[in-house]
């Protein structure tokens, strides 16, 4: 029988309640291509890649014949031998894709995978020494055996990379006979002393050429090197064409702080007071966005230090919104409408990242990676970051050369975060203001004009859409709690379900404007009160409940050891106030593609409600061929006596990812099982899961495994294994290692639930369940970046 008398509490699974991690099984015959002539396909491999070598030794880049960078171009198709129920005769037809799984394909041959290109083609890296072999082995192709011929199935033929590859003619016929600043990307894995060869060769380019200039260098977060340059369209030409060791050559990137106007809709004024305190121990966000004044009057006891400045980045205040963001992060959804309101006590600081470009509004978002590396540097213990910002333009309206560097920034935030274990918070992005969308509000979630842009695509980061908390006069909301009109809508890459929650951003009027008291409030640069909207505003509330729980997870961390981010993503999902399902119907579809998982509330987790047990785990899955196994306690006298007993789990982790393989984006996935005793069978869950998508949930119904008697005891086990989907990204380091968390609630659905918590207290273990793993995960050393001459 449980105790009588309980108190609703959070349970902690740790290193006691792993089982010893098994092995993967697997393996498997090769697969057959029939129907492959190997002598002509020998040959079209054989004679493009010697092309390629003799093209190489006349280059007069420097280093040509130490680094060959190539076009590989994909078959038009492949047949693959295939008992599958959809083959034809025995054959099944694929067609050769290298932005997804065959990504894979390169590393098979020895090739590093840079990026594939609109056509379909790929810029491939090989060292000398790979592509002698190359040469050599495709020469004898048709000889080989059946594996070997397997690894080369999908290449049609190797090509010199070509310099119109590099830059978007757009940019040159705006330029004209002009010139102007530009980025000089170089590839990806050339080492220090390699880009100072090429740095020298490019200065003897520029050199008597009057007006033309090379102004500033740096290295990005994934080890690429750069020149800033003012350039002409004659020496964009010409630089291209001769240097292989250069990636692309483009204009500086800048997003936007406001899709929408910053219009004041409401009156502004000052604040009439606002409680101190103590402000050292509060949870701290880095504020990632235009500068905030130093003196700012009711933020400045709330920094934590200096304000850090990113490469070529603005020290000077020029707009508010830093200001508002900041106010956001400090005090939460505050209203100020009354014009006598105190501030609420501040409940959280915040790190001053300055990234703006000196314009109002605009962000050098080349600038972002380098500026969260140096943050890590300087304050090691901030582990949430908010962005509020995107891109000007969809993805699919940037020229090819931009949107290529554009995936580049959002790789390397991404893979900022899995290195370093970080939160990334990310606004959803506002449409054009004074646009009506066809349909109109609230069917128009397929307009292209509502979709995600960019950086809000990021798969590690927490993507926050905008709701309307309240219904406003004049608004187009209909009921509280209503998606924000002018909130971007997902999916993201690889359709993932994005945004992932949502929070307070305002409403808008029939024209899609601004319209007062529809809006959220904040503090301005000139320390007045503002009314205005935006899911800029509604992120930073995110970003502090990401905050929140970091820091009350801690409190659970034995040692040196700390929660993971994952962890904290995995409880703010779980712990979320769904909004979706508390909306009329209308609403539905465009909430499902807005709201994820709905507001989150770090308080939902810190006290616990009666009806739902709750566990939390994290852990490292060591390598690709571990299956690590953790028991979880669901009391077998509880299932046996609920009606309808439930499991649910939400499933975190960081994934590595590629923009090459933007069809895949994560290059690695995590697959869950739920088994009633550790050599039971799997039993069968949800689904919906979006492999490779780092956050999800699944649901499991007890009640059928306890008619089916498949119940076994109190302890159940999960088992989780990673696997690798897509190539890695050129020149990053990855660790085997994969940290992963998951929370797991268990209640009993019924009209008059029975509720779990002195079932779970009455277990021999229950005194165990009170932290979490004594685990420490590999992350990397933050570097310094080196800029100008």
């Amino acid at each position: 029988m449980p105790p009588s008398q309980t108190r609703p509490q959070n349970y902690f699974l740790n290193e006691s309640h792993e089982l010893s991690v098994g092995e993967k099984t697997g393996g498997g015959k090769y697969v057959e291509y029939p129907g492959i002539n190997w002598t002509q396909k020998s040959k079209r491999l054989h004679d493009s890649l010697e092309k390629v070598s003799r093209r190489a030794a006349q280059s007069s880049d420097p280093l040509s014949q130490r680094r060959y960078y190539l076009i590989a171009d994909p078959a038009s198709e492949i047949v693959k031998s295939s008992t599958a129920k959809d083959a034809v005769e025995g054959k099944r037809t694929e067609t050769v894709h290298f932005s997804g799984e065959q990504s894979k394909l390169f590393e098979r041959i020895g090739l590093d995978l840079i990026e594939v290109h609109p056509s379909g083609m790929a810029t491939v890296h090989a060292s000398p020494e790979r592509m002698e072999q190359l040469i050599a082995r495709t020469q004898q192709l048709e000889y080989l055996g059946a594996r070997q011929q397997a690894r080369f199935v999908a290449f049609d033929s190797f090509e010199w990379l070509a310099g119109k590859l590099k830059f978007d003619q757009e940019w040159l016929t705006e330029l004209g006979k002009k010139s102007g600043e530009g980025y000089i990307k170089l590839q990806p894995l050339i080492t220090e002393l390699e880009a100072d060869l090429i740095f020298r060769a490019l200065e003897d380019a520029f050199r008597g050429n009057t007006g033309l200039r090379l102004s500033g260098k740096g290295r990005s977060y994934m080890g690429r090197y750069f020149l800033r340059a003012t350039l002409d369209a004659t020496m964009i030409k010409r630089l291209a064409d001769e240097f292989t060791s250069i990636q692309s050559i483009h204009p500086p990137i800048f997003a936007l702080t406001e899709s929408l106007p910053l219009e004041v809709i409401g009156s502004s004024g000052s604040v009439a007071n606002h409680p101190t305190g103590p402000a050292s121990r509060l949870p701290c966000v880095a504020v990632v966005d235009t500068a905030i004044p130093q003196e700012h009057e009711w933020l400045k006891d709330y920094r934590r230090g200096n304000a850090l400045l990113g490469q070529n980045c603005s020290n000077n205040a020029t707009d508010h919104h830093g200001s508002v963001v900041a106010t956001r992060v400090v005090y939460g959804d505050i209203d100020l409408s009354d014009p006598n309101a105190d501030l609420p006590p501040a409940s959280c600081r915040f790190l001053e990242v300055r990234v703006g470009s000196g314009l109002p509004n605009r962000i050098r978002t080349e600038s972002v990676a380098t500026a969260l590396t140096t943050a890590l540097i300087a304050a090691p213990d901030v582990r949430v970051f908010n962005l509020s910002f995107d891109s000007q333009q969809r993805l699919e309206d940037m020229p090819a050369t931009l949107r290529k560097e554009t995936l580049k920034l959002i790789e390397d935030i991404d893979n900022l975060a899995f290195d370093h274990d970080v939160v990334v918070v990310v606004a959803a992005g506002n449409a054009q203001g004074g646009v009506i969308p066809t349909p109109p509000y609230p069917l128009h979630f397929d307009n292209p004009g509502w979709e995600l842009h960019s950086y809000p695509r990021a798969f590690n980061a927490l993507t926050c859409g905008g709701i309307a908390r309240k219904m406003s006069a004049g608004g187009l909301v209909p009921e509280p709690d209503s998606p924000s009109p002018f909130s971007r809508v997902g999916p993201g890459f690889a359709n993932s379900p994005k945004p992932d929650f949502c929070e307070s951003a305002g409403d808008s009027g029939q024209d899609y404007r601004a319209i007062a008291g529809g809006g959220i409030w904040g503090l301005d640069s000139t320390c007045f009160t503002k009314e205005t909207f935006g899911t800029s505003y509604a992120a930073p509330l995110l970003a502090r409940e990401a905050a929140f729980v970091l820091d009350d997870l801690q409190a659970k961390c034995p040692g040196d050891s700390r929660p993971f981010a994952c962890t904290a993503k995995a409880v703010l999902a779980m712990s979320a106030d769904e909004v979706t399902a508390r909306l009329s119907e209308p609403l539905q579809p465009l909430a499902k593609r807005t709201t994820g998982f709905g507001i989150a509330r770090a308080a939902y987790f810190k006290n616990p409600a009666a009806q739902k047990a709750r566990f939390v785990w994290q852990g490292v899955i060591e390598h690709e061929d571990d299956i690590v196994r953790v028991q979880i306690p669901i009391p077998l006298a509880w299932i046996a006596e609920s009606a309808s007993p439930q499991l649910k789990l939400c499933i975190a982790w960081d994934t590595p990812v590629n923009a090459a393989a933007e069809s895949q984006w994560s290059c690695r996935d995590v697959e869950v099982k739920v088994l009633p005793g550790p050599e039971a069978k799997a039993l069968h869950g949800s689904r919906g899961q979006i492999h490779g998508y780092p956050l999800f949930q699944r649901r499991w119904n007890l009640g059928k495994a306890r008619e089916k008697g498949l119940l076994e005891d109190d302890l159940w086990t999960i088992e989780l294994v990673y696997s690798q989907q897509a190539a890695y990204a050129a020149g990053h380091l990855i660790s085997p290692s994969q940290r992963v968390a998951f929370v797991a609630e268990i209640w009993d659905e019924a009209d008059e639930p029975l509720h779990p918590h002195s079932f779970v207290q009455g277990l021999p273990i229950a005194s165990t369940f009170v932290r979490l793993s004594n685990t420490s995960a590999w992350l990397p050393q933050p570097v310094s970046i080196t800029s100008d001459f």
